[in-house]
């Protein structure tokens, strides 16, 4: 099956477990879809840009090495992130596409549409958590509630990692042309 590799800010090739899912599951293309009209709208400063545009090239030669093409498309805010989405999953026949999760409002609520979308077609949406240590919204109290006190908080993170430590994921193995 062809898959999809949705890159946003997690420019990396190690310990990406959108990345692993995604080359577990078969052919995987990579995708970065650039929005500079919503970098603008978010304040994000050229520097920034800069340096994701620099780590974009770097992961592109270590994707390449690995027989992943990466592919740069472009649309002006999140708003046509759905029809873009759509559109290179109808024309590259892909049937799943993987992204690690993103927190911010804007981006949630672009999700939800490029999932709402890629329904509509019959692919596979996945989002994968790699880009925290804890899944937000799971070091709750005894009582099953969000902490509002930051040391107690610290604490059960610190308490939850020390009884079951993560582990790095390797970057896929390479794949055939």
């Amino acid at each position: 099956m062809n898959t999809l590799l949705w890159l946003r800010t997690d420019l990396r090739a190690h310990d990406n477990p959108a990345l692993a899912a995604a080359a577990e599951a078969g052919t995987v293309t990579a995708l970065f879809l650039a929005a500079p009209g919503q970098w603008r709208q978010h304040g994000d400063a050229p520097a920034k840009v800069d340096f994701w545009l620099r780590n974009l090239r770097e992961l592109s030669r270590e994707l390449g090495r690995l027989g992943i093409p990466l592919r740069l498309l472009t649309v002006h805010d999140w708003s046509e992130a759905p029809d873009a989405l759509a559109a290179f999953c109808r024309d590259h026949a892909i049937g799943q596409v993987h992204a690690n999760a993103e927190w911010a409002v804007n981006e949630r609520r672009r999700d939800a549409a490029v999932a709402a979308s890629l329904r509509a077609l019959d692919v596979d949406w996945t989002l994968h958590h790699g880009a925290s240590l804890l899944r937000p919204g799971t070091v709750l109290t005894g009582k099953g509630e969000c902490y509002r006190v930051y040391t107690p908080y610290a604490r059960a993170c610190r308490e939850r990692l020390r009884t079951a430590p993560l582990r790095a994921l390797p970057a896929p193995r390479a794949q055939t042309p």
